[in-house]
C-alpha cells in the first residue's frame, strides 16, 4: 500500500528523529511562501529545508529557541 498523497503536496512525507545536540540550527528560509519554510542545520554540516502546514507560528518559534 502507497502512503497518502496531499493535494498541497506530491512528494512523500518522510519521519526522523535526532538527538537535540545534533541540531546546530534553525533558520527561516529568505523566499519563504507565507513565512512556512525554514532549514535545519546539523552538527555534521548537513542540512535540510523543510515546508510546516502549521505556517509562521511553528516556524517563529523554532527560530526564537
Amino acid at each position: 500500500m502507497r502512503p497518502a498523497r496531499s493535494a498541497h503536496d506530491d512528494r512523500r512525507s518522510r519521519t526522523a528523529e535526532v538527538e537535540l545536540s545534533a541540531v546546530a540550527g534553525v533558520e527561516r528560509c529568505p523566499f519563504s511562501v507565507g513565512g512556512r519554510d525554514f532549514r535545519i542545520t546539523f552538527t555534521d554540516g548537513s542540512w535540510c529545508r523543510l515546508t510546516s502546514l502549521e505556517g509562521e507560528g511553528l516556524v517563529a518559534r523554532l527560530t526564537a529557541a
